[in-house]
C-alpha cells in the first residue's frame, strides 16, 4: 500500500503469493525471486521476477542460474546489477559458495569469482561499491566482494554465528539486527 495515497498496488498480489525470497531494488523495479506455491512440487520458483513501481506492472524475466530447488540464498544490487550468492539444495545441508550477476538490460546471469567458503542464511550487503557476504548458519565470517577484480577477501570476522537476519549499510558503516 502507498502510506501517501492510501492506494493499493500489484505489489501486494507479489508478497502474498512470494515468500522465502530475496528482494533488490535496482531504480524503480523491484527484482525478486523464491518460493511461490503450486509452482511445483516441493514449491520452489525457478523464475526471476520484477514489478515496475512506476508503470505498476509485473512480469516475470529470466530463470535463475542454478537450476533445481535453490533455497536460502541472499540478493542485492550494486551498479544497476543484481548479485545472488549462496544458498544450498534441499536435499542437501551443505551450503553453495556459487556467485551470479544479472544484467538487466541483456536478461541473462552471468557467474563471477565463487565466495571463499558456502554460506546459507546469510545476508549481502553493498558498501563504497563492494559487496559483503555475512555469516549465515554456522559461519562466523564475513567476505567482500570487489567488482572490479572480480575477488572475494575475508574481512573481519564476526565473533558468533549469525543467521536469518538483518542487514543494511548506512553512513560508511554495515549494521546487522538479529
Amino acid at each position: 500500500m502507498n502510506l501517501m495515497t492510501g492506494k493499493r498496488r500489484i505489489a501486494n498480489r507479489i508478497a502474498s503469493k512470494t515468500y522465502q525470497c530475496g528482494f533488490s531494488v535496482i531504480g524503480k523495479k523491484i527484482y525478486f525471486w523464491g518460493k511461490c506455491p503450486n509452482s511445483n512440487r516441493v514449491g520452489y520458483c525457478h523464475i526471476l521476477r520484477v514489478f515496475d513501481c512506476e508503470n505498476n506492472t509485473f512480469r516475470a524475466l529470466c530463470r535463475m542460474p542454478i537450476r533445481g530447488n535453490w533455497n536460502h540464498f541472499e540478493m542485492t544490487a550494486l551498479n544497476g546489477l543484481l548479485f545472488v550468492s549462496g544458498g544450498r539444495r534441499p536435499l542437501s545441508s551443505d551450503p553453495i559458495s556459487n556467485t551470479f550477476k544479472y544484467s538487466p538490460s541483456t536478461n541473462m546471469w552471468t557467474e563471477v569469482k565463487e565466495m571463499n567458503e558456502g554460506r546459507r542464511c546469510h545476508k549481502m550487503v553493498t558498501l563504497n561499491g563492494l559487496i559483503y557476504a555475512i555469516g549465515g548458519f554456522n559461519n562466523q565470517t564475513v567476505e567482500c566482494y570487489n567488482p572490479t577484480t572480480n575477488e572475494w577477501k575475508y574481512v573481519a570476522p564476526f565473533g558468533f554465528f549469525m543467521q536469518s537476519f538483518s542487514v543494511i549499510s548506512y553512513h560508511n558503516r554495515i549494521y546487522c539486527l538479529d
